[in-house]
């Protein structure tokens, strides 16, 4: 595997980590799961 495989892999990681984290505290703090749903769409876009 490439230097730049490696490095996509691990940026793959960490954006998973962050959307996990931020679905998690949207589930705490916002009850309305349609709300949520739209952050990620918009999030999943940000970095795609």
């Amino acid at each position: 595997m490439s230097q730049e495989e490696e490095n996509t892999i691990q940026m793959f990681n960490l954006y998973q980590q962050v959307l996990m984290l931020i679905l998690t505290i949207s589930t705490h703090s916002m009850k309305q799961k349609p709300m949520y749903k739209k952050y990620i769409r918009i999030l999943i876009n940000t970095i795609g």
